[in-house]
């Protein structure tokens, strides 16, 4: 069994019992302490050396990204005059290198995730719910203009700008279309079930931020590839970035010119998790501070899937998925 396939069924497992197909209600579900602890084992079944950890920690509240800086238009060219979630969630993927008493960070690597539920029980198109042709600050609308051009804007940790202005951000230009985020759509309310339509092969099923492209790689596919750092049909997923801050950091700070915004963005995010670590899964053992014990993790995380509600809606998840190599 692949490792997309492996994650995808841990994907699956925390959606046993579910009746609620809201797209909150889904998110909350997948990023929760049972999906750490099966990502863990299926990350880890799939490292040949070292060893791997997760961690799932949050942001309390969402970052907010404002374009109109850079006077940002919708697709059908109409100014954006409101602030967008800066995504729904972050995934990283750390290289470590135990060298005695040190490790050393690097080859980190990031990803945004813009989550979304689907209007219908068919695969969705980017961006998933419709484009408002009248209504520019429309959240569809507004998602669009920033995952597919990223540019420059203002970082709020509230909507409506009312919370401190976090930093200006103006991300270079990797690839074509942007690598920075992705699009991860589950499905609606108005499906009967998940795997209604006979063509989700995972609960959540995955795009590049190109307007029109299908919804055909499953989560799976993404995380194994940013995992990996490899692509999927030839798009790659996520960016590299540096800890150029936050209890990440690598050594000393990056001489200055060095250091991208996509790099500041990074260490931003990552930074304000630093007080909101809920768990981790990974050797020695640890997950939610219980010891490791054969089977365990599988009857706390059992237990913990019939959490509803972990994350409160305002909160931004971030997993941090640590690769370690002995030196």
């Amino acid at each position: 069994m692949t490792l997309s396939t492996e994650i995808d069924r841990a994907i699956s497992l925390q959606y046993q019992g579910a009746s609620s197909f809201g797209e909150l209600a889904q998110l909350r579900r997948l990023f929760s302490p049972a999906f750490v602890s099966d990502l863990q084992q299926a990350l880890a079944a799939d490292q040949a050396k070292g060893a791997v950890t997760v961690t799932l920690g949050w942001i309390d509240k969402r970052p907010y990204a404002d374009m109109t800086v850079s006077g940002t238009k919708d697709a059908h060219q109409k100014p954006i005059t409101r602030p967008v979630e800066l995504g729904d969630a972050a995934i990283f993927v750390m290289e470590v290198t135990r060298l005695k008493d040190q490790n050393i960070r690097s080859r980190i690597r990031g990803l945004i995730v813009q989550a979304k539920a689907a209007p219908t029980a068919s695969l969705p198109k980017v961006p998933v719910t419709a484009l408002s042709p009248s209504h520019p600050n429309c959240s569809t609308n507004k998602e669009l203009a920033l995952l597919s051009n990223w540019p420059k804007f203002d970082l709020y940790l509230a909507n409506g700008r009312r919370g401190p202005i976090l930093d200006t951000f103006t991300l270079p230009k990797c690839s074509s279309p942007p690598s920075y985020g992705w699009y991860a759509a589950a499905p609606g309310s108005r499906s009967s079930g998940w795997d209604t339509s006979g063509y989700w092969r995972s609960r959540w099923m995955c795009a590049p931020a190109v307007k029109g492209h299908l919804c055909d790689s499953t989560l799976g596919e993404v995380i194994e590839a940013l995992f990996k750092r490899s692509s999927i049909d030839k798009v790659p997923v996520g960016a590299d970035c540096t800890m150029t801050y936050s209890v990440y950091q690598i050594g000393a700070p990056p001489i200055l010119p060095n250091v991208t915004e996509w790099d500041r963005l990074c260490a931003t995010l990552v930074q304000l998790t630093a007080n909101n670590r809920q768990a981790t899964a990974g050797p020695p053992g640890l997950f939610v501070s219980f010891p490791y014990m054969p089977g365990l993790t599988a009857m706390v995380g059992a237990a913990f899937r019939k959490l509803i509600g972990f994350f409160k809606e305002t909160r931004f998840p971030v997993i941090i998925i640590e690769r370690e190599w002995l030196g």
